[in-house]
């Protein structure tokens, strides 16, 4: 399931918080070339201490989080180990905003994509003639619908994806994260003509499109969630 947002938040803030007491013990031990004693050595290993937590936490390649560790293990506890370790905080933080790190991201990437083979399916074993490609076409457009919602809840600050109580509709999701400079105007309309698709389709309007533009919407949509879920 997703990562909350409070626990996103927390996250973030964590991030925050050592990469600045990095900074701080940077600057306070300049021209310190000796071993952190003291106050500086005992800051030094809590910050060690919670980055070595948040990377337990939020990496789940094995080999990855195995090298991440041990490099933040082995690092001086001088002004060189400090400096190296706010490099490292901040890749990390940058590859969290970014959501290489997101574990949630990654379950609802792998759930989105086998409906959209779930779609393939459902086209590929229609009957000719007989608008088969409707289903396919109405659950390629609610896992786009999906994806844009929790998009919208992803960005800083988060976008709402009610209005009044109600869920907005997916021409204003697109707006709102066109706006939010997630994607560009392009990309909108191309978004927008898939909803199209999936709206006919949901109201029995089949007149409206045929089996090649859901053949393409699939396509598109598997492309869109590579790129952005």
């Amino acid at each position: 399931m997703p990562l909350s947002l409070d626990f996103d938040k927390t996250v973030r803030e964590r991030f925050g918080g050592l990469v600045r007491k990095t900074q701080t013990l940077c600057e306070e031990n300049r021209n310190n070339t000796r071993t952190f004693e003291g106050d500086a050595l005992a800051e030094f290993t809590e910050i060690r201490t919670s980055a070595t937590t948040l990377i337990h936490l939020l990496v789940i390649e094995t080999t990855l989080k195995g090298k991440f560790d041990s490099d933040v293990k082995s690092l001086p506890e001088n002004i060189d180990g400090i400096t190296k370790l706010q490099g490292i905080l901040k890749a990390l933080q940058h590859d969290y905003k970014t959501g290489l790190l997101n574990l949630g991201t990654k379950i609802e990437a792998n759930i989105a994509l086998d409906y959209m083979s779930l779609a393939e399916q459902l086209l590929g074993e229609g009957k000719a003639e007989q608008h088969d490609y409707v289903p396919a076409a109405v659950l390629a457009g609610a896992v786009l619908e999906d994806a844009l919602r929790r998009l919208c809840e992803r960005q800083n600050p988060p976008i709402s994806t009610k209005t009044n109580g109600k869920y907005k509709m997916l021409k204003t999701l697109i707006d709102d994260l066109k706006q939010s400079s997630l994607f560009d105007g392009p990309k909108a309309k191309q978004l927008e003509a898939w909803a199209s698709i999936r709206n006919v389709a949901a109201h029995g309007q089949f007149d409206k499109f045929k089996r090649s533009d859901v053949e393409q919407m699939i396509i598109g949509i598997k492309d869109f969630l590579a790129d952005y879920i």
